[in-house]
Parts: C-alpha cells; sequence; structure tokens
C-alpha cells in the first residue's frame, strides 16, 4: 500500500467519522473548504471516498488507507517504498524535503552574471548599468 500526505489523512479521516460535507470537514479539521474540496476531489480521482449530491462516504480503500497506509508529513518526501512482506512490515524511506528547485540560481556560479557589468552601445555611446555614459 502507497504512503497517503497527512493533509489527506485528515479529511479522510474525517469522513470516515461521519462528517460528510466539505462544509462540516472544514470545520472538523481547521483549513479552508475551499482547501477541503480539493482535497476530497483528490481523493475521490484514487477511489478512497465516493460522493453523492455533495456527501462523501469512506470506501473499502480509503477504510485500508486509514488503517494501514504510512502517512508522509509536510515538509517529507517518499523517495521510495517497497510492498509490505508476507508478514512483514511496509518500508518506506523519508528524505526531507530542500526545496531546491526555490533556491536562487541553484548549481550555477556568480560568474556568468559577469556581461551585465558590462556597457551597452547605442549608437556612439556605451551605457553602463552603473549610469556611466562613454563616447566611443
Amino acid at each position: 500500500m502507497q504512503p497517503i500526505k497527512q493533509s489527506l489523512r485528515e479529511v479522510l479521516v474525517a469522513v470516515h467519522n461521519g462528517h460528510s460535507s466539505a462544509d462540516a470537514i472544514a470545520r472538523e479539521i481547521g483549513v479552508a473548504r475551499s482547501t477541503v474540496i480539493e482535497r476530497l476531489r483528490n481523493l475521490r480521482e484514487s477511489s478512497h471516498v465516493s460522493a453523492f449530491n455533495n456527501s462523501y462516504q469512506t470506501t473499502d480503500k480509503g477504510i485500508e488507507t486509514i488503517l494501514h497506509a504510512p502517512v508522509v508529513k509536510k515538509g517529507e518526501q517518499v523517495t521510495a517504498y517497497s510492498q509490505a512482506k508476507p508478514g512483514g512490515a511496509y518500508k518506506v524511506k523519508f528524505v526531507p524535503y530542500e526545496g531546491r528547485e526555490l533556491m536562487v540560481n541553484p548549481g550555477i556560479t556568480d560568474d556568468r552574471l559577469e556581461a551585465f557589468k558590462l556597457g551597452s552601445r547605442m549608437g556612439d555611446k556605451v551605457y553602463f548599468p552603473d549610469g556611466r555614459v562613454e563616447n566611443v
């Protein structure tokens, strides 16, 4: 069984505990209704909950997930998992989220910005970023 995000599990447990509307779930877990609706959509697409007239119920798969799926907390990322061995437990490896794609110029040195210190020629003058202007 694959791990489930903590945020999705909270919504799944709220549905299982009898909160059948998005408003009731939002009040129960303390998040915005729009957030709950998005999470319910994800759970419905993965067959963890079923919906009928804006009322939600957990499916057998949802109940199985609540009982047995490893939980991925915010800031953690699943890098590998293996199916449970007969009579054994799940083996899940978690790696803390480092946010590398959000860093400024990850892995690229500042040397590549040296060209921006040079002037731009327009006509018979060279304009520099610091405001200087030279005649050519």
